[in-house]
């Protein structure tokens, strides 16, 4: 258990074991009495803290959270923790067969609203979630989340373009939970909102 002074804010991230790869079952189980100390000492990571922080952010912004979202950062974080307390040195250059990786992208291009979760994205392809994320950010260049928001984005400025629909009916259709969740994450990929980057194109014909 912890003890803190004052009062400060807590975030606890559990990762069922369904998760876990049989190289993270071994690794989870082989760790020593003075590898499971150091996970009781304070301990700072600049990678596990950004995670960390867009992880509470989400939470505390009152809005639904995508569950790809909060998977892709569970998944990122065991294996961080992993690497630290089990001394475990993946190649992370490991790369999806090109069928796995077009099944994956077939799937997700096909469900952009609905998008089904990253366990569901590994079983359909033969893997653990972790070694799927980890192969997949290899092979696409992103993880399954960002590439999914950078397709529900590119489909988004398609329909700006070409039609006059409301922000409303496309953040909807995309499976975005509210008008502002898909103004803020289109911002955040073009550097402009929905409305400013709508204007700046040919008016549709």
């Amino acid at each position: 258990f912890w003890q803190f002074d004052g009062t400060p804010e807590v975030l606890h991230i559990a990762v069922p074991s369904t998760q876990l790869d049989e190289e993270e079952q071994s690794c989870l189980a082989k760790l020593d009495d003075g590898a499971l100390l150091s996970a009781t000492k304070p301990s700072y990571d600049p990678v596990v803290e950004g995670l960390a922080d867009r992880l509470w952010e989400i939470a505390c912004s009152g809005r639904p959270i995508s569950g790809m979202a909060s998977e892709q950062g569970a998944v990122t974080l065991l294996n961080l923790v992993l690497a630290k307390l089990g001394n475990v040195r993946r190649d992370q250059r490991t790369t999806l067969p090109p069928w796995r990786l077009a099944r994956a992208i077939e799937v997700l291009t096909e469900n952009l609203a609905e998008p089904p979760s990253i366990a569901e994205l590994a079983a359909l392809v033969g893997l653990s979630p972790s070694h799927f994320s980890r192969a997949f950010s290899a092979s696409a260049g992103c993880s399954p989340y960002e590439w999914l928001s950078r397709k529900r984005v590119e489909r988004a400025k398609w329909l700006l373009e070409t039609t006059s629909r409301s922000t409303t009916d496309i953040a909807l259709e995309l499976g975005y939970c509210s008008p502002n969740h898909f103004a803020s994450r289109f911002r955040q990929l073009t550097g402009v909102s929905p409305r400013d980057w709508r204007r700046k194109q040919p008016a549709p014909k």
